[in-house]
């Protein structure tokens, strides 16, 4: 048999949704997508709760503390009422470019200025200094049809991450802005190229590429430097003010060494929101005062950063397991039992797309203990339109597992991954030969992580 390398991304594009899911399933909870790969059911035999990415949004208080979180100065409202520490600011229509400066000037520079809708660090624009450069921001903003924002006071310091569950800060990152490093030898344009190489390995930041957008452009002008210039050997150059992945940033795990001040003001936040039991809190630690300050809550917290927080390893962390055990504790006795079973992410995305009034169940695991094998056998024809039949009764007998094809000119060489019961296996063998009329199935002992993709053919004959 031809072992293939174990990729996440063969299978799934590591969004927050499939890691919470992946726990839960794991945990023989019942796991259905609903339209799309973001909105979920999990359920036991207790409840059953609706999820849209790492959010549980169940009910009349679900969606009031995402609304909540979404507008930006009703959370200020919040974070204010409960004594937590945010920047000075106020909302404004910056379609009156006039009034918009006189009242920045009232707040003093440097300040911040943010789409006051906006999402995932997009449109934000850090440490403007001076009346030109919010003109400029203002001017760029109006061209995108954007005139409603929220202007503060910028804060020095260090910016992080923390998600909370419930009353623990149980994972965070430190965030660095868009940056390279000169070697003496090739360009800025050349560097951003090399760093976007190393930022492809981590699943996570794949496909966040630094990109020469219009800030980036600001930032090379007010150092009197541009795209072709050879940036001296050592030289750190920050390319965006915002210290955001989606813009080109880095991450670095700080889990274990946070400022106590940062990790009270990180759980105060998210208990300043009514109902909300979990989310990402971006907050500002100025050490010199001992100070955090709170930017924003994420309800819907994308917790690829946290699962990956390292720019050049493909290792995944568990930070779903917290959230899981939060919203079904009756599922904590099968925690850490199935972590070498996977659902194939992906193929239940293209099968969503196909028709958006879809609903998708994943198999759940099999009942009691449970063994892997490899089926091998050939065929004089190709079982791609038997493909159906194959999931469905796979499903019926509650087996999960996978089929690769090996095309051998006139004979189609094929094996099955599968996990079951070991009666069930035996099943599943002579079905084999009875259905696709084959006189011999070879079976041998798995012992790696097995993917379920049951939901359409895969080819892979390249391997």
């Amino acid at each position: 048999m031809v072992e293939t390398k174990f990729d996440l991304r063969s299978f799934t594009d590591c969004r927050s949704s499939y890691f919470i899911a992946l726990e839960a399933w794991r945990r023989k909870l019942s796991v259905t997508f609903i339209k799309n790969i973001d909105n979920y059911y999990i359920s036991s035999q207790k409840k059953a709760l609706f999820f849209s990415r790492s959010g549980m949004i169940s009910g009349k208080t679900g969606i009031k503390n995402y609304n909540i979180c979404k507008n930006k100065n009703l959370t200020k409202k919040y974070l204010l009422e409960n004594n937590v520490n945010t920047a000075d600011g106020f909302v404004c229509d910056i379609s009156n470019e006039r009034r918009a400066t006189l009242k920045v000037d009232e707040l003093g520079y440097p300040v911040v200025l943010k789409q006051y809708d906006g999402a995932r660090g997009e449109n934000v624009f850090s440490n403007i200094q001076n009346q030109v450069e919010l003109k400029q921001v203002i001017r760029l903003l109006l061209k995108k049809n954007i005139d409603k924002v929220l202007i503060e006071k910028h804060i020095d310091g260090q910016e992080y991450r923390v998600f909370v569950v419930g009353e623990k800060a149980v994972d965070s990152y430190m965030r660095d802005a868009a940056h390279i490093i000169g070697d003496g030898l090739h360009t800025i344009k050349e560097l951003i190229e090399i760093k976007n190489l190393t930022r492809r390995e981590n699943p996570h930041l794949c496909e966040k590429p630094i990109i020469t957008d219009d800030e980036v452009n600001l930032f090379l002008e007010r150092e009197n430097l541009n795209l072709d210039t050879i940036l001296k050997k050592s030289k750190k150059l920050y390319l965006h003010s915002k210290a955001n992945l989606s813009q080109g940033g880095d991450l670095v795990d700080v889990t274990n060494s946070l400022p106590d001040k940062v990790v009270s003001s990180a759980i105060k936040a998210v208990n300043s929101i009514p109902d909300l039991s979990a989310g990402g809190v971006d907050l500002i630690y100025n050490d010199k005062d001992d100070k955090a300050y709170v930017l924003e809550i994420n309800s819907l917290a994308n917790l690829g950063g946290n699962h990956f927080s390292d720019l050049s390893k493909n290792k995944e962390k568990t930070i779903s397991v917290p959230i899981i055990d939060l919203f079904f504790p009756e599922s904590i006795d099968n925690k850490n039992k199935y972590e070498d079973l996977y659902f194939d992410q992906i193929s239940i995305q293209e099968y969503l797309q196909n028709d958006e009034e879809k609903e998708y169940s994943v198999t759940q695991i099999p009942l009691g203990e449970y063994e892997k094998k490899v089926f091998f056998f050939e065929t004089k024809d190709p079982l791609k339109s038997r493909i159906d039949l194959i999931r469905n009764e796979l499903r019926r007998m509650c087996m999960i597992g996978n089929l690769h094809e090996k095309d051998k000119e006139s004979i189609f060489s094929y094996y099955f991954k599968i996990a079951g019961r070991l009666e069930d296996l035996g099943y599943i063998k002579n079905w084999i030969k009875k259905t696709f009329d084959i006189e011999q199935v070879n079976v041998k002992d798995f012992d790696g992580k097995l993917v379920n993709t049951f939901i359409y053919f895969e080819d892979k004959s390249n391997e």
